[in-house]
């Protein structure tokens, strides 16, 4: 009796065992999801969110979180990134070039200026002097001069300080003078000698050049509209662009930085923004659509307009130094329902985004990394890109701490 109870219990084992196995092997149901698809995206019908989506011309497929992505061509290279500054900063830039590039910081809270080569990390520091709680720097692409803007004591006035950086210097002393208070916008050319700024009044904006000893100031530009926003991709054409909404129709001009003639290039977008290339051929711009955005592509020479095989905004991407066709971009994986960009501007979402590279010719997209912080492991809202001359380095600002970051695409 006792074997023959064990045989039953045997018995019974195997079968449990081999109706689990069965279990295992049989197909699943999935549960499924209601979407609604629109030309802008997914959008789930709780309205929380649009999943970023790319156009179908990539030939989409499904990852594994399910959100539609385009083909992913991935570097050959395994990316790593690293962590530049700690605190907050107000501005950078990167200059030098091959293996001799570096990167310039100024320090958002104590206003000291800080460098280091990108290949390893260690600060130095090139000035002592030092202005503090400085909002916005702005470095020439020598890094031999700097703007430094921040607030007058404890009113809403803005003041600038245009100081010199002798390029051999290590602890050396920042030496300039302030320009007039009341710029609201001010950038510099790409050879870093001459510097253009805006002031706005009721009567509206004017715009001065002056060099960068701050030589007497020439007015170059006049309008009644007040809100601008200035870029200097090219020595002789500054691009001056409407101040985006989602409620707005935005145009962008070209400005002669020699004559002061004024053209408009292309508008009657909503929420436009804009980045050109350094020979102004090609061009990115948003625009407001449906709750979310869209991403165009402009090539001048061709007269040819056509939609970007991603969603993402221009102030996000950066233009290669190699390939005239190709862009480096912080992609978001999910993009909230609103009024673009200006819920992303006041700061009421964030993105959490991926590195591509995209040839806006061939469409050929290539997924590179995917932003989490090194030190905090929190996803990052990556702008301000730049690309060292070899491309080997792409840095960054992640916009929610302000923190700056480096990217190594290439070993």
């Amino acid at each position: 009796m006792p074997n023959k109870k064990i045989l039953i219990t045997i018995g019974i084992l195997i079968l449990i065992i081999f109706g689990f196995v069965i279990y295992l092997l049989l197909p699943k149901s999935t549960p499924e999801v209601s979407t609604t698809s629109t030309s802008t995206g997914t959008r789930a019908r709780t309205g929380t969110y649009i999943t970023n989506i790319f156009n179908s011309s990539t030939s989409p497929i499904t990852n594994p979180e399910g959100d539609n992505q385009p083909q992913q061509n991935y570097a050959n290279d395994v990316p790593t990134l690293r962590q530049i500054s700690k605190d907050p900063i107000s501005g950078y830039n990167v200059f030098g070039l091959g293996t001799s590039s570096k990167v310039i910081y100024t320090d958002r809270a104590t206003g000291n200026t800080y460098q280091s080569t990108l290949d390893e990390i260690k600060l130095e520091r090139p000035t002592i002097t030092r202005i503090p709680t400085i909002y916005e720097a702005i470095w020439s692409n020598r890094a031999n001069l700097v703007a430094l803007r921040s607030l007058q004591g404890n009113t809403d006035t803005i003041q600038t300080f245009i100081g010199q950086v002798a390029s051999t210097s290590i602890n050396g002393e920042l030496t300039g003078k302030y320009l007039p208070n009341g710029i609201t916008q001010l950038v510099m050319n790409p050879n870093g000698d001459k510097i253009f700024y805006l002031f706005s009044n009721q009567r509206g904006t004017i715009g001065y050049i002056t060099n960068n000893k701050l030589t007497i100031p020439q007015q170059i530009f006049s309008s009644p509209a007040r809100e601008w926003l200035v870029d200097w991709p090219k020595n002789e054409t500054i691009i001056i662009t409407t101040k985006p909404s989602a409620q707005a129709l935005g145009h962008v001009y070209s400005l002669n930085a020699n004559t002061g003639a004024f053209s408009k290039l292309y508008g009657g977008i909503a929420g436009l923004t804009t980045l050109f290339n350094k020979d102004l051929t090609k061009s990115l711009y948003s625009e407001s659509v449906n709750g979310a955005f869209t991403l165009g592509y402009y090539d001048s020479v061709k007269n040819e307009t056509k939609n970007a095989p991603f969603k993402t905004l221009p102030e996000k991407c950066v233009w290669s130094n190699i390939s005239p066709s190709s862009v480096y971009c912080a992609i978001p994986a999910k993009i909230y329902s609103g009024d673009y960009p200006d819920i992303w501007y006041q700061g009421e979402v964030s993105f959490e985004d991926e590195i591509w590279r995209i040839d806006l010719d061939t469409n050929k997209t290539t997924r590179i990394y995917t932003l989490t912080s090194p030190t905090s492991f929190s996803k990052l809202d990556a702008v301000n890109l730049k690309l060292n001359s070899t491309e080997k380095y792409l840095t960054f600002t992640d916009k929610n701490s302000l923190q700056l970051f480096v990217l190594t695409l290439t070993k």
